[in-house]
């Protein structure tokens, strides 16, 4: 049973396979209206992890600037469904996830660096 968090439901996210013995969850951060992208393409995404039997569930954007509330929003999904493994793929999931006793991963994807050294080595760890 994994869990992965990613940002939302629209083009450039990354797309997940459920294979043979992996229960899948994604967690949005927020929706695509809330960061100005795509619906239409949220609608269609959504409605493909349906078709796939992928359970899919949003945080909400408001964790941004009120940390606290993802932190319980992450506890609670996460033991709804189960989690075996909590796999952020931003470095909000991570601080999100950080309470959670089981293994947590977490994936940078851009060369880019957004945010300080530190934030990335407390991340990497």
């Amino acid at each position: 049973k994994i869990l992965h968090f990613i940002s939302s439901p629209a083009a450039g996210g990354a797309e997940f396979m459920q294979g043979p013995g992996q229960d899948v969850v994604i967690v949005f951060l927020g929706s695509a209206k809330e960061i100005g992208r795509s619906q239409n393409y949220e609608e269609k995404f959504l409605d493909e992890l349906d078709d796939s039997g992928v359970n899919w569930e949003f945080v909400g954007n408001d964790c941004r600037k009120k940390p606290w509330r993802g932190i319980g929003r992450i506890r609670k999904i996460a033991k709804k469904h189960e989690t075996e493994v909590y796999h952020s793929h931003l470095p909000f999931g991570v601080f999100f996830g950080a309470g959670l006793s089981c293994p947590r991963v977490y994936t940078h994807h851009s060369i880019m660096p957004r945010l300080n050294w530190l934030t990335y080595r407390v991340c990497n760890r």
